[in-house]
């Protein structure tokens, strides 16, 4: 109980409490949940991922919980799994149109830094629809389509994110 309230306004604080209570109550999910933000906080994703994981066997359509997750995989080199749990996570959890397109442009920047221009492309289409009036996002994909040597689709884009007044429109 008191790693809840702790945490309310201290989640370091509330880590070595949520610790304890995890320790003597194996069962108690929010343990789990409380010991990732506060890992988090300390700037460790190997150990916020370890407890987010676990959070989720529990807890598997907590958005929250699959976004944290999603980014501690990628600060960790770990797209592959990344992809994975964000994919499962958009079919499975219920996410706000801006968010779900974050998350798949977190996916499409970090497969485009990987040289997987179809999966960045993809990835960026597919936010492109929850958010087709987003001239950040159309840039993204006219970039990714450049690089790809897709000029004929990303000229238009490009175009459009620049009339939408995107400062880094690359037309």
């Amino acid at each position: 109980g008191a790693a809840v309230l702790c945490a309310e306004t201290d989640l370091l604080a509330a880590g070595p409490l949520a610790t304890a209570a995890l320790a003597r109550y194996p069962d108690f999910v929010d343990a789990e949940w409380i010991l990732a933000r506060s890992c988090l906080l300390r700037h460790d994703p190997a150990a916020a991922s370890t407890h987010l994981t676990a959070f989720l066997r529990r807890c598997p359509r907590h958005s929250g919980a699959v976004m944290l997750l999603g980014t501690c995989l990628l600060q960790l080199q770990q797209f592959a799994q990344a992809e994975a749990i964000w994919q499962q996570g958009l079919q499975d959890c219920w996410f706000e149109p801006r968010q779900a397109a974050e998350i798949l442009r977190q996916l499409g920047e970090e497969a485009r830094r990987k040289g997987l221009l179809d999966c960045a492309i993809a990835n960026f289409e597919t936010a492109l629809t929850l958010l087709p009036e987003e001239p950040t996002l159309a840039n993204a994909l006219g970039i990714t389509l450049i690089q790809a040597r897709r000029f004929d689709q990303a000229i238009p884009l490009l175009e459009g994110a620049a009339a939408r007044e995107i400062g880094r429109a690359h037309v």
